[in-house]
């Protein structure tokens, strides 16, 4: 996987305020049902299967969560988890 990670700073929250609020909004898809990190991935993966013309998926949360999130992202699509 392709990782990119972004330090979320005032500038950047702001540009991608920008970009939500302009052509991107009816793209965005937020997941509300899980209660703990591996259930929200799996929920997650089944937003992205549901849109089969995306072509890029972003996923914003916090440094600290990034490796947690890449190594259950891992499991979730070996189907070990």
């Amino acid at each position: 996987m392709g990782w990119k990670t972004h330090p979320i700073t005032s500038k950047l929250l702001s540009k991608l305020k920008m970009r939500i609020n302009a052509a991107v909004r009816m793209y965005l898809a937020l997941e509300e049902i899980s209660k703990n990190t591996v259930s929200n991935i799996r929920e997650c993966f089944a937003i992205i299967r549901q849109h089969t013309a995306w072509k890029k998926v972003g996923v914003l949360s916090a440094d600290f969560h990034i490796p947690r999130i890449q190594a259950l992202c891992q499991l979730v699509q070996e189907k070990a988890y």
